[in-house]
């Protein structure tokens, strides 16, 4: 487990890449707030994984799902991946929707 002064010294270290899982679960919010500040002003790549909303959101430009074995990018944050998914879900409802009207035919009337 890291405490803060690590992960501030790792932040502060030139690297390309950084990768993080969970790095907020023991840090309290100012903690997280400042990790979140100290990484705004990294230069290389972050991958990280986070059950924190605000962590996310404050930091992610992209967003990727493990699917099916497959890693389907999103460019954005989480907020940005929600909308898609919610987008992609009421599109695929209602083409389910038109695929059981036609399948009814036409209307007697």
């Amino acid at each position: 487990m890291l405490n803060s002064s690590v992960l501030a010294k790792l932040l502060l270290v030139p690297s390309n890449l950084l990768l993080m899982d969970e790095p907020t679960n023991h840090l309290d919010l100012d903690s997280t707030e400042m990790l979140i500040q100290a990484r705004r002003g990294y230069g290389g790549t972050l991958v990280f994984v986070s059950h924190n909303r605000s962590f996310v959101n404050g930091l992610s430009t992209h967003v990727w799902d493990v699917v099916g074995g497959r890693v389907v990018p999103h460019p954005g944050n989480l907020d940005d991946y929600l909308y898609h998914q919610e987008q992609q879900r009421l599109a695929e409802d209602a083409a389910g929707l038109g695929e059981r009207v036609a399948e009814k035919g036409p209307a007697a009337g």
